[in-house]
Protein backbone atom coordinates (compact mmCIF):
# COMPACT_ATOMS: atom_id res chain seq x y z
CA UNK A 1 0.00 0.00 0.00
CA UNK A 2 1.14 3.50 -0.75
CA UNK A 3 1.54 5.86 2.16
CA UNK A 4 -1.49 8.11 2.50
CA UNK A 5 0.16 11.49 2.08
CA UNK A 6 -2.42 13.30 4.20
CA UNK A 7 -3.35 10.87 6.99
CA UNK A 8 -2.40 11.91 10.53
CA UNK A 9 -2.51 9.57 13.52
CA UNK A 10 -2.29 10.32 17.23
CA UNK A 11 -1.42 7.47 19.60
CA UNK A 12 -1.58 7.42 23.40
CA UNK A 13 0.07 4.46 25.12
CA UNK A 14 0.66 3.83 28.84
CA UNK A 15 4.05 2.18 28.45
CA UNK A 16 7.53 3.25 27.56
CA UNK A 17 8.17 2.80 23.89
CA UNK A 18 11.30 0.92 22.89
CA UNK A 19 11.30 -0.82 26.27
CA UNK A 20 11.82 -4.52 26.93
CA UNK A 21 8.44 -5.48 28.42
CA UNK A 22 5.85 -7.25 26.30
CA UNK A 23 3.46 -4.30 26.13
CA UNK A 24 6.31 -1.94 25.17
CA UNK A 25 7.48 -4.24 22.39
CA UNK A 26 3.92 -4.78 21.09
CA UNK A 27 3.04 -1.08 21.06
CA UNK A 28 6.37 -0.11 19.47
CA UNK A 29 5.89 -2.66 16.69
CA UNK A 30 2.31 -1.52 16.12
CA UNK A 31 3.25 2.17 15.96
CA UNK A 32 6.18 1.53 13.64
CA UNK A 33 3.92 -0.48 11.33
CA UNK A 34 1.29 2.27 11.40
CA UNK A 35 3.93 4.94 10.73
CA UNK A 36 4.68 3.29 7.39
CA UNK A 37 1.04 3.87 6.35
CA UNK A 38 0.52 7.48 7.46
CA UNK A 39 2.06 10.87 6.84
CA UNK A 40 2.43 11.83 10.49
CA UNK A 41 2.20 9.88 13.74
CA UNK A 42 2.42 11.59 17.11
CA UNK A 43 2.78 9.19 20.06
CA UNK A 44 2.30 10.22 23.67
CA UNK A 45 3.68 7.67 26.11
CA UNK A 46 4.37 7.43 29.83
CA UNK A 47 7.75 7.07 31.42
CA UNK A 48 8.41 6.89 35.12
CA UNK A 49 10.01 10.01 36.47
CA UNK A 50 13.77 9.57 36.25
CA UNK A 51 13.46 6.41 34.14
CA UNK A 52 12.87 7.85 30.68
CA UNK A 53 14.79 5.86 28.09
CA UNK A 54 16.09 7.11 24.81
CA UNK A 55 15.08 5.12 21.78
CA UNK A 56 17.79 2.53 21.16
CA UNK A 57 17.09 2.50 17.46
CA UNK A 58 16.05 5.00 14.88
CA UNK A 59 12.51 6.28 15.11
CA UNK A 60 10.73 6.64 11.76
CA UNK A 61 11.10 10.20 10.47
CA UNK A 62 7.34 10.78 10.43
CA UNK A 63 6.91 9.69 14.07
CA UNK A 64 7.06 12.23 16.88
CA UNK A 65 7.46 10.80 20.39
CA UNK A 66 6.25 12.81 23.37
CA UNK A 67 7.22 11.40 26.76
CA UNK A 68 5.01 12.26 29.73
CA UNK A 69 6.45 11.90 33.24
CA UNK A 70 4.49 9.43 35.32
CA UNK A 71 4.22 8.92 39.08
CA UNK A 72 3.53 5.19 39.53
CA UNK A 73 1.95 5.54 42.98
CA UNK A 74 -1.26 6.97 41.58
CA UNK A 75 -1.57 4.68 38.53
CA UNK A 76 -5.23 4.83 37.55
CA UNK A 77 -5.79 8.38 38.76
CA UNK A 78 -2.62 9.58 37.01
CA UNK A 79 -3.71 7.90 33.78
CA UNK A 80 -7.13 9.57 33.90
CA UNK A 81 -5.47 12.93 34.67
CA UNK A 82 -3.09 12.44 31.72
CA UNK A 83 -6.01 11.54 29.48
CA UNK A 84 -7.54 14.95 30.16
CA UNK A 85 -4.20 16.72 29.64
CA UNK A 86 -3.41 14.88 26.41
CA UNK A 87 -6.98 15.27 25.13
CA UNK A 88 -6.69 19.05 25.52
CA UNK A 89 -3.43 19.05 23.57
CA UNK A 90 -4.94 16.67 20.99
CA UNK A 91 -7.98 18.90 20.62
CA UNK A 92 -5.76 21.94 19.93
CA UNK A 93 -3.63 19.95 17.44
CA UNK A 94 -6.79 18.59 15.83
CA UNK A 95 -8.15 22.10 15.30
CA UNK A 96 -4.93 23.05 13.50
CA UNK A 97 -3.97 19.84 11.67
CA UNK A 98 -6.94 17.45 11.94
CA UNK A 99 -6.11 13.91 13.00
CA UNK A 100 -7.74 11.20 10.94
CA UNK A 101 -7.42 8.55 13.64
CA UNK A 102 -6.64 8.44 17.34
CA UNK A 103 -5.36 5.17 18.82
CA UNK A 104 -5.41 4.78 22.60
CA UNK A 105 -4.27 1.77 24.59
CA UNK A 106 -6.40 1.44 27.71
CA UNK A 107 -9.70 2.85 28.90
CA UNK A 108 -8.14 5.12 31.52
CA UNK A 109 -6.22 7.04 28.87
CA UNK A 110 -9.34 7.42 26.75
CA UNK A 111 -11.61 9.10 29.32
CA UNK A 112 -10.64 12.68 28.40
CA UNK A 113 -11.07 11.92 24.69
CA UNK A 114 -14.58 10.57 25.24
CA UNK A 115 -15.78 13.94 26.53
CA UNK A 116 -15.20 15.63 23.17
CA UNK A 117 -17.42 14.59 20.27
CA UNK A 118 -14.76 15.82 17.84
CA UNK A 119 -12.14 13.46 19.32
CA UNK A 120 -14.24 10.42 20.24
CA UNK A 121 -15.62 10.09 16.69
CA UNK A 122 -12.13 9.20 15.44
CA UNK A 123 -10.88 7.27 18.46
CA UNK A 124 -10.06 3.57 18.49
CA UNK A 125 -9.44 2.21 21.99
CA UNK A 126 -7.57 -1.02 22.62
CA UNK A 127 -8.67 -2.51 25.93
CA UNK A 128 -6.11 -5.15 26.93
CA UNK A 129 -8.23 -6.19 29.96
CA UNK A 130 -11.37 -5.14 31.79
CA UNK A 131 -9.65 -3.39 34.69
CA UNK A 132 -12.41 -3.87 37.22
CA UNK A 133 -11.83 -7.64 37.04
CA UNK A 134 -8.12 -7.32 37.91
CA UNK A 135 -8.14 -5.12 41.03
CA UNK A 136 -5.61 -6.21 43.65
CA UNK A 137 -6.58 -3.78 46.43
CA UNK A 138 -8.55 -4.81 49.52
CA UNK A 139 -11.23 -3.12 51.62
CA UNK A 140 -12.36 0.46 50.95
CA UNK A 141 -9.58 1.06 48.39
CA UNK A 142 -10.85 -1.90 46.35
CA UNK A 143 -14.40 -0.53 46.37
CA UNK A 144 -13.24 2.94 45.27
CA UNK A 145 -10.87 1.68 42.58
CA UNK A 146 -13.50 -0.76 41.31
CA UNK A 147 -16.05 2.07 40.97
CA UNK A 148 -13.58 4.24 39.03
CA UNK A 149 -12.49 1.33 36.82
CA UNK A 150 -16.08 0.35 36.12
CA UNK A 151 -16.94 3.95 35.19
CA UNK A 152 -13.98 4.36 32.82
CA UNK A 153 -14.47 0.97 31.13
CA UNK A 154 -18.20 1.56 30.58
CA UNK A 155 -17.75 5.15 29.41
CA UNK A 156 -15.19 4.12 26.81
CA UNK A 157 -17.17 1.07 25.67
CA UNK A 158 -20.23 3.26 25.16
CA UNK A 159 -18.60 6.26 23.46
CA UNK A 160 -15.50 5.24 21.50
CA UNK A 161 -15.88 4.94 17.75
CA UNK A 162 -14.25 1.49 17.83
CA UNK A 163 -13.06 -0.74 20.66
CA UNK A 164 -10.54 -3.55 20.29
CA UNK A 165 -10.29 -6.04 23.16
CA UNK A 166 -7.21 -8.23 23.42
Amino acid sequence: NKKNSKMRLLAVVPCSLYGSTGDSVNETQLLEALSSKVNCLIAFYLSRIGKAKKAKRDVPSNMILVSLPFVPYFGMISQIFYSFLVSLVAYAFDKMHKFDLIYIRGANFAVGFMLSKRLREKTVVKIPAIVEDEILFKGLAKILVKKIASFTDRLVLARAKKVAVS
